[in-house]
């Protein structure tokens, strides 16, 4: 009995001690680990950025052999990248204490709210180290195109243009003259995939002009001006070309609109005309 005794408790000194060994050996690996490059608030670009991931010289690493590292990219809500991107596989350095190499920033999209995690390994286990708040800025985006509008109800007005995915993360919708009632001059868009849309419900009748200003957190580039003209009388909701805005702008001087339906203003004016030279005529007699 005595004998099991001393057996468990020469096997409890021999875990406890195994389990100090790791803990504080897994501890100093942590706090040791420095990602280079990137530094703080750095910018991620080109096809080869160079990274940097570096261990404190310290001897309990000359054991432990870190000298593979795997490289993730990770955004945290505006691109498609909300899930690790790995960037780089695994190297073996010559040396143990610098792990370094190139990767292409094109894998991922543009934004500035980019974390960054090296991956280290020894054969055994895994070190992670991160650093956050990043940015990927490869280019500029395109302008948005290819505008479109729908009208659910003859008053609801959805003004939608078709944008770059990759290269895009948000988008304003802006009006420099005549807006919508309910519309500030400019506001954001609801971003997804390659559209950018933004919805309005009791638009008044008339035409309005409108452009998007696309984003990537970094850069920006504004489209063409668009045209929309929302006409209660066919409950249609159309785009016109300039052209045919300015042909119809003359037309609402006299009383014509921009669909040459109504001619009320033109027939009346031209009984009046008829009554004027009707009176003239008689008092002539």
């Amino acid at each position: 009995m005595k004998l099991n005794k001393n057996i468990y408790v020469a096997l409890l000194l021999v875990m406890t001690i195994f389990l100090g060994v790791n803990l504080v050996s897994a501890e100093v690996v942590s706090e040791n680990v420095t990602i280079v490059t990137p530094g703080a608030l750095g910018v991620i670009s080109g096809t080869a950025y160079a990274f940097n991931c570096s261990i404190q010289q310290l001897a309990d690493y000359e054991a432990d052999n870190w000298t593979r590292v795997k490289v993730y990219l990770q955004s945290s809500s505006l691109t498609a990248n909300t899930s690790e991107v790995m960037v780089f596989d695994w190297t073996r350095n010559s040396t143990q204490y610098d792990l370094n190499g190139t990767f292409s920033a094109w894998q991922v999209e543009d934004a500035n709210d980019y974390t960054l995690k090296c991956q280290l390994y020894n054969g055994t286990n895994y070190i992670n180290s991160t650093r956050s708040s990043l940015i990927v800025n490869n280019t500029i985006p395109d302008a948005a195109t290819g505008s479109s509008q729908t009208s659910t109800t003859s008053t609801t007005v959805t003004f939608s243009t078709i944008v770059v995915d990759n290269e895009t993360t948000s988008c304003s919708l802006n009006f420099p003259r005549t807006r919508p009632s309910t519309a500030l001059s400019s506001q954001s868009m609801t971003y997804s995939g390659t559209n950018c849309s933004l919805q309005f419900t009791n638009v008044p009748e008339g035409i309005y002009d409108w452009y998007v200003i696309a984003s990537d957190e970094s850069d920006t580039s504004t489209s063409s001006l668009f045209t929309t003209s929302v006409d209660f009388t066919t409950g249609a909701t159309r785009s016109m070309t300039p052209s045919q805005v300015a042909t119809a702008k003359t037309l609402s001087i006299i009383g014509l609109d921009f669909q040459g339906n109504r001619i009320v203003w033109i027939v009346v004016l031209a009984t009046g005309v008829l009554v004027i030279f009707v009176i003239v005529k008689r008092l002539k007699k």
